[in-house]
């Protein structure tokens, strides 16, 4: 392997080290120096050439453990065959390390580039898998490629939401968009040649369309089937949600009508940002007017315990975002009494611009897993302090005529008072949210960029009106 041409991985320019002593592999990791040696190592075993190795994903857990996600492109020897392959290294504190090693199961693990799909390098407390070998995604070698999610399909007929059994053919492709590892992995599947026969929903499709299949952690959920019947069966509008066509909750694997059109995400580099964000803002007060006994009720105590989570997670976000974060929280709290007894309808749980797609006809609302009954200033709080960010970055008007915008057209569907303090309570709450993201993913400049989203909560909490929310 020593003729092989390693790339500067592009994410190692955009990383910092975390501010955490008791990972001792961290530095080492984001540089690539603790792990090439090995990859080059296995990868010669099985004949391939590393050509680029580059970092896709970062997750930092302080006083556990720091993750990279990397794209890796080879070669192989003999005939010359190129590919690709994600490699997911993990490093732990020392004291964390021998329990996680020993915890490992390799059995079923799938081989690649990494002869057994899983290694361990104790001098630097790290594992190193190769996709889709993920001890917390266990089913994820079950459905890592077509022709095993057609396996997995046919023995579970029953499952689907049509009655024939699914039939693929050669054509069709499944690839990785997604991975987080240990938490849950998102992949697009092509049925480009399937007929009626082969469709993997022909109740209400036939014919070449896409879906996207998705594995998750087994936790406790709220069923998002159920809750987007009720929402259908209570709205009357171009709002739409993706179909589930297969759900094995057990597994943890889910595949979903993919949603056509844009992400909102992209609509608001768009020159028609108005009339999009317009569209959303009236789609989510036709949603604000659902309200069943069948969803899902979560108290305002459990939503707010997030708060304390966040505070603690940025303690290691240095001496002066502590000061701050401790002021915060207090203000917080004196505040939310302002939240209690509130009109409670449906509330989506997480509403960002990327939960939202638009195509010419309909808007398609994703991610119903932490949908539930609750006050709806929380959605507004939450996309109105995403477009806030958005205008901190230079990438929306810093003004508030987007905030008006959006709130004027939501109250044309919803007539019901909008109070400035409680908009801002919850924008503050999401921005709080919004402050771990520069630390989690340790972005350069992340202290930087923490101070400035700490500063934007007080603000909020101070009663300043941010720009958009």
């Amino acid at each position: 392997m020593t003729n092989a041409k390693l790339k500067a991985p592009a994410g190692r320019r955009d990383h910092e080290a975390p501010p955490d002593n008791t990972l001792p592999g961290a530095t080492g990791l984001l540089d690539l120096t603790a792990i090439m040696p090995t990859i080059e190592s296995e990868a010669s075993v099985v004949g391939v050439r590393i050509i680029s190795c580059d970092i896709a994903y970062v997750r930092f857990e302080p006083g556990h453990s720091l993750e990279v996600v990397m794209n890796v492109a080879y070669e192989k020897a003999g005939p010359q065959e190129t590919g690709q392959t994600m490699l997911y290294a993990i490093t732990y504190s020392p004291r964390d390390y021998e329990l996680q090693c020993a915890s490992v199961d390799k059995s079923g693990f799938l081989s690649g580039i990494l002869s057994s799909g899983f290694v361990a390098i104790p001098e630097c407390y790290i594992l190193l898998y190769e996709f889709p070998n993920d001890r917390a995604l266990p089913y994820l070698r079950n459905i890592a490629s077509a022709s095993k999610l057609e396996a997995l399909l046919n023995e579970n007929t029953t499952e689907l939401s049509t009655a024939k059994p699914l039939i693929f053919d050669t054509a069709n492709t499944l690839s990785t968009i997604s991975y987080k590892p240990e938490r849950k992995a998102i992949m697009l599947l092509n049925l480009s040649n399937s007929t009626e026969d082969g469709a993997i929903h022909n109740s209400s499709k036939c014919g070449p369309f896409d879906a996207c299949v998705r594995i998750e952690r087994a936790r406790k959920t709220c069923d998002t089937a159920r809750i987007s019947r009720i929402l259908r069966l209570q709205l009357n509008s171009d709002i739409s949600f993706p179909e589930v066509l297969f759900e094995d909750r057990k597994k943890g694997i889910k595949i979903i009508e993919l949603a056509p059109g844009e992400t909102f995400s992209k609509k608001l580099r768009g020159s028609n940002l108005e009339a999009s964000l317009a569209r959303v803002s009236r789609s989510l007060a036709r949603l604000h007017m659902v309200s069943s006994p069948l969803l899902p009720s979560v108290s305002l105590k459990a939503r707010l315990s997030k708060v304390q989570d966040w505070a603690e997670f940025l303690q290691y976000a240095g001496e002066e975002a502590q000061a701050r974060v401790a002021s915060l929280v207090e203000n917080f709290f004196r505040k939310a009494d302002s939240l209690l007894d509130q009109d409670a309808t449906f509330v989506h749980g997480d509403f960002h611009p990327g939960q939202i797609i638009l195509d010419d006809e309909r808007i398609w609302i994703l991610d119903l897993e932490r949908s539930h009954i609750g006050d709806p200033i929380n959605d507004i709080g939450c996309i109105l302090a995403h477009l806030e960010l958005r205008s901190m970055r230079g990438k929306l008007p810093d003004d508030n005529r987007l905030r008006e915008l959006f709130l004027g057209e939501y109250s044309k569907i919803r007539s019901v008072p909008l109070p400035s303090e409680r908009i801002n309570i919850w924008s503050a709450f999401w921005m709080l949210h919004l402050a771990t993201k520069p630390l989690r993913r340790l972005k350069k400049n992340w202290k930087s960029q923490t101070l400035d989203l700490l500063s934007k909560c007080d603000n909020l909490l101070n009663g300043e009106e941010s720009s958009h929310g």
